[in-house]
């Protein structure tokens, strides 16, 4: 990464109005552009220009990064938080959800991906550079969103949309202020729109015209064999059956909300969004002052409560825009709570933890990952379809309990939901191979059983790893929270 490049976009997106956020500012220094674009791809004298970048090509057919400062009005106009749970429309190569994770530092980010060549790129991408934690990928149509895993406080479209899909998508909506960005019209020419959502109210602001490549909706597959397509079809149309059924308002018991008219009002929207990112908008050079001792500790425990019990303290840092021995200096005069080492590095690995964490709730919480581990494990090993039916309803039930809890400890529950709900498609397909098409129909229906035990016991193991890290960052923060000498 050359840094003076880096400084130059940054300095010229500043001056053209649309870069005010100092998390963002942060991420496009840290976050490395040439890791998401691959190196055949790569032009250096193109690099950290203000233009879109190709990232993938087929023949004569090219997916570009967005350029920077379109970057910046997306990110910026969503009024990202710390907690948000963000779905973005669409992968980019991953490059904007990374820089995203900057501003929604305790929340889920999630990309849907119709290409599967563009998915595995995408994932590639992400693992390599560390954001897999924070950020997953899933292979399917942009137009359908994620449902089963709404509500979404924050959903971020990045290419063309028509008005019908923009109104399937309203609905995964937060009803507590969530907000759409989405560049809504025609191929030849969108209107960039803002759109938040108040119960059952929409509210839209238009920032003016656009013109944005349309999104591929229609889902395609890596994998050229026919056995594989069909398969991973027939997945597909069961884990959309499974996530219809999870979240049918119907069978729920709510009534089915017809699609209500978007109201244009700019002085709405943008109260809203200046208001959840205020604190983070930079100030003029040299007219910066001193944050208070007291601003700090109260950032500090509105974030530790936020993050479970506990918070690095370098993200007061970024937060605040201040001094890493400033943070330590008013924290260590706490009485609300205390600075741990949870790691070698004091830089990156300390950490605040409130003493006033809700411990019931955290109990509550570690006691349904256990059940949700032993179960995924006795899942692993179980050979009969119907008892793997049987152990994917029990982990069903002990997921929707923990989803009644209160999400903000550290768990990824939108990524374990997303997993689970894969898992119950292979497992309703195995039942259906086995009920239909007995051992000795053939070498094709051989093929795939083989190819379906395979992607299933990848998944159980991403399953249990997932569970697990979380399950200790609970029991963790429990020991911390009781403050045991001895806790990790």
């Amino acid at each position: 990464m050359t840094a003076e490049k880096v400084e130059e976009l940054i300095q010229h997106l500043i001056q053209i109005g649309v870069l005010k956020d100092r998390r963002l500012m942060k991420a496009f220094r840290e976050v490395d552009l040439e890791q998401f674009i691959p190196s055949e791809l790569q032009d250096p004298r193109l690099l950290y220009e203000d233009m879109p970048l190709p990232f993938y090509q087929k023949g004569t057919y090219f997916r570009t990064i967005s350029a920077p400062h379109m970057i910046c009005i997306m990110l910026e106009h969503l009024g990202l938080k710390s907690g948000d749970n963000l779905l973005i429309l669409g992968a980019k190569s991953g490059y904007i959800a990374s820089l995203a994770t900057y501003m929604a530092q305790a929340g889920e980010i999630f990309i849907v991906e119709a290409n599967e060549e563009i998915v595995n790129l995408t994932r590639a991408n992400l693992e390599k550079t560390g954001f897999d934690k924070t950020v997953s990928v899933h292979h399917g149509s942009p137009i359908e969103g994620l449902p089963a895993l709404a509500p979404w406080q924050r959903i971020l479209v990045t290419g063309q949309l028509d008005e019908d899909t923009l109104k399937k998508l309203l609905d995964q909506l937060d009803p507590d202020g969530g907000l759409l960005f989405a560049p809504v019209g025609i191929e030849q020419q969108q209107e960039f729109l803002q759109v938040m959502r108040q119960e059952d109210e929409f509210f839209g602001k238009d920032l003016g015209s656009v013109i944005f490549g349309p999104l591929q909706v229609d889902v395609t597959y890596a994998e050229g064999q026919k056995i594989q397509i069909d398969l991973a079809k027939l997945l597909e149309e069961e884990r959309q059956r499974v996530a219809g059924t999870v979240t049918n308002a119907e069978a729920a018991g709510r009534p089915i909300r017809a699609p209500v008219p978007i109201q244009q009002d700019r002085d709405r929207v943008d109260a809203a969004v200046l208001g959840r990112t205020s604190e983070f908008q930079a100030g003029t050079p040299g007219e910066e002052e001193e944050v208070p001792l007291d601003q700090i500790v109260t950032t500090a425990v509105q974030e530790a409560c936020r993050g479970g019990g506990a918070v690095k303290l370098i993200r007061i840092c970024e937060i605040l825009d201040v001094p890493f021995d400033r943070v330590t200096a008013a924290l260590h005069q706490c009485a609300e709570g205390k600075i741990r080492d949870a790691g070698p590095n004091p830089l990156q690995d300390q950490i605040f933890v409130v003493t006033q964490a809700d411990a019931s709730v955290l109990e509550d919480v570690r006691g349904d990952l256990e059940r949700i581990l032993a179960t995924a494990k006795h899942l692993k090993y179980e050979t009969d379809p119907g008892a793997k039916l049987d152990a994917i309803q029990d982990l069903d039930t002990t997921l929707e309990q923990l989803g009644d809890r209160k999400d903000t400890y550290g768990v990824r529950l939108k990524k374990i939901k997303a997993i689970f709900i894969r898992m119950a498609a292979h497992a309703k397909v195995t039942r259906e191979l086995e009920e239909h098409w007995p051992d000795g129909a053939g070498a094709d229906l051989l093929d795939r059983k083989v190819a379906l035990a395979e992607e299933e016991g990848n998944l159980n193991d991403e399953f249990l790893a997932l569970v697990k890290e979380d399950l200790k960052g609970i029991t963790e923060m429990i020991a911390w929270a009781a403050g045991e000498p001895d806790a990790p």
